[in-house]
């Protein structure tokens, strides 16, 4: 009986054994499978988001219009149940590493930005700027701990390395400048807030009160509402003879940067496969038909 009970005994230990490690194999199997699931999608996901930013560029590469507006297919956000699209061009924002001092300091205080002075001086000297104007101290780094590029910005991220540069700015400042624009401002698609800005910069250089940099943005942004500018000659056929003396000094500085047709392009994808959400953000430069700026997650 005894011998009987200690067969009994080692059964049930074998059988306890083969359970665990029956348990521990399915576990292993089961996270190898999730593993290998992540994986599929993953790489899914991403060739899914490389297609419809392919698609987006194709959409630009067929658009031939003499100008680009709001109104043009390519802006128009695209939509699936698996992913979304939207196309922005550059030439809408500010080029942060060409304006000149004026135009900065008029975006730092539309946003309200505390000692937009010094700021601004902080910026001129980063991106290399040789004003004896700019102090020196907006060169010293030493309390950070790198130095002072002294060399144009390669990318938007780069800001947050200025010195007084903080993330609440830096939010602020991103959705309206750009270092992938030749200087130029679209007509067609800046934003008044934009227009506003780059206006008072205008303003400033001449020596106008700011109030009319605003109200000559207003008109200008009523008079591409109700027709879309086709053709260089129309900025001036349309909007110079809206108006006032003050306004026209403006206007006239700052017209030569004014274009109808953009070349730079920002193309944003979300693509979701399974569990996994991917992203892909380019820079599309249409003339010359290549990708400047990629980033993937």
């Amino acid at each position: 009986m005894k011998k009987k009970a200690q067969v009994l005994m080692i059964f049930l230990w074998i059988l306890a054994i083969l359970t665990l490690l029956a348990v521990g194999l399915g576990y292993r199997v089961s996270l190898s499978s999730r593993v290998i699931g992540y994986q599929r999608d993953r790489v899914r996901g991403a060739y899914l988001a490389e297609g419809v930013m392919n698609t987006a560029i194709v959409k630009l590469d067929k658009d031939t219009n003499d100008y680009d507006a709001l109104s043009a297919s390519w802006a128009q956000a695209q939509e699936t149940p698996e992913s979304n699209c939207t196309i922005i061009d550059e030439e809408r924002k500010i080029d942060i590493n060409g304006i000149a001092k004026e135009y900065l300091l008029a975006l730092l205080e539309k946003l309200e930005i505390p000692e937009a002075e010094d700021l601004t001086n902080n910026i001129l000297a980063w991106r290399g700027d040789s004003s004896p104007a700019i102090p020196a101290e907006s060169k010293d780094y030493d309390e950070l701990g790198y130095i002072c590029k002294g060399a144009k910005f390669s990318n938007i991220e780069e800001l947050m390395l200025v010195k007084g540069m903080n993330s609440e700015i830096y939010q602020k400042i991103i959705p309206l400048v750009t270092v992938f624009s030749p200087g130029n401002v679209n007509i067609n698609t800046v934003s008044q807030d934009v227009l506003d800005i780059l206006l008072r910069g205008a303003a400033k250089r001449v020596g106008v009160t700011e109030s009319y940099a605003d109200s000559l943005a207003e008109k200008i942004i009523t008079s591409r509402n109700s027709s879309v500018f086709t053709a260089t000659s129309d900025i001036h056929n349309m909007v110079f003879p809206l108006l006032g003396d003050e306004e026209k000094n403006i206007f006239t500085a700052f017209e030569s940067r004014l274009i109808i047709k953009s070349d730079n392009f920002l193309i944003e994808v979300s693509a979701n496969a399974g569990k996994i959400n991917n992203r892909l953000t380019v820079i599309y430069n249409r003339s010359g038909k290549k990708i400047v700026y990629w980033h993937g997650q």
